[in-house]
């Protein structure tokens, strides 16, 4: 190769890397986003309660900032909304500006955002986690879902016990909010997301054993210890088994993070494995089995060290559909 030809496809290797990385730093246009349906659930009391019908004075504004990986929500504007349902009602107002982490997996975080309630006419301000990922006070976890390519989305949080006035403030309360991001953000440009894979184990009736490969995305940094640890197990609308650990996950040795709940009766371990990989381990006693027959998909959802994410796995049932298996536990 002469030195013109090296110098011609040097060019072009700058002229590409120029353009691919001009593409991956595009501004992105502002969303509208009207939450609606949103809902007011506390199971435990058996009370529930969903916002009248939006309307156009309910939209939200939301901007990005792919540097940051945060999307603002504007609610400057917004009214509160009235919620009414089986023995409650009242109202709840956003903030005028709440920022929220984002990754590119769609998922949206954001901790202590204030929200103002009245409940049968008493107000309270109070201040709960917003995720798209999973919440949980009490013995109370919820989920949300992420961004997905056409801009859908769901928000969800918890309110413990004793925050709001009665007759909710008896037991947590649930709060989901889901809207259509539109135009629907590119997600590419935002902050890699955990990637999770080869989900393997058994589950029956008796107890739960899986595991599963994490990749943490290049600016995450996971804090086991100082952070709490959710994990929840679902096949279609079940949930099989969950897990609450607000303390995290203690150090066991220079490569494990241990947690154990009471009830149910779960432990959580995180082991480094290599190259910048670690593998998570579940084990409960006791699972509530899906109906379906032949084979279930299971998905794992959780949140340990401050990463997010879900993986997938499709399970063959044996013994006469008694377990649920993939691979060796």
């Amino acid at each position: 190769m002469t030195a013109k030809s090296r110098c011609g496809f040097l060019v072009l290797g700058v002229v590409f890397a120029a353009r691919a990385a001009g593409a991956h730093i595009e501004p992105i246009d502002p969303s509208s986003c009207t939450f609606d349906p949103i809902v007011v659930d506390a199971p435990a009391l058996a009370l529930w309660a969903a916002a009248v019908p939006a309307r156009a004075i309910d939209a939200l504004e939301i901007t990005y900032d792919t540097g940051a990986s945060a999307a603002t929500f504007e609610a400057g504007s917004v009214p509160a909304r009235a919620f009414g349902g089986s023995g409650i009602a009242g109202t709840l107002a956003f903030p005028a500006t709440f920022e929220m982490q984002m990754q590119a997996s769609g998922d949206l975080a954001a901790e202590s955002i204030p929200l103002a309630f009245t409940v049968d006419g008493v107000a309270a301000n109070v201040r709960t986690t917003l995720t798209t990922g999973l919440a949980a006070a009490g013995d109370v976890i919820v989920e949300g879902a992420p961004l997905t390519g056409r801009g859908w989305f769901t928000l969800v949080g918890v309110v413990g016990s004793g925050t709001l006035p009665p007759p909710l403030g008896g037991a947590p309360t649930i709060i989901r909010l889901t809207c259509q991001a539109t135009p629907a953000p590119d997600l590419d440009q935002f902050a890699d997301p955990t990637l999770s894979r080869a989900l393997s184990g058994i589950i029956t009736r008796r107890a739960v054993h899986l595991r599963a490969v994490l990749e943490p995305g290049r600016s995450q940094s996971p804090d086991f210890a100082g952070t709490p640890a959710i994990v929840r197990l679902t096949a279609a609308e079940t949930t099989i088994a969950s897990v609450h650990l607000p303390t995290g996950l203690a150090p066991r040795g220079r490569r494990a993070f241990v947690g154990r709940s009471a009830d149910p009766p779960a432990t959580v371990v995180v082991r480094r494995a290599h190259r910048g990989m670690y593998v998570l381990a579940l084990r409960v006693r006791g699972a509530t089995m899906p109906s379906e027959a032949g084979a279930i998909t299971v998905q794992m959802t959780y949140q340990v060290g401050g990463l997010l994410s879900r993986v997938s796995r499709l399970l063959r049932a044996t013994g006469g559909g008694r377990a649920f298996m993939c691979c060796e536990p």
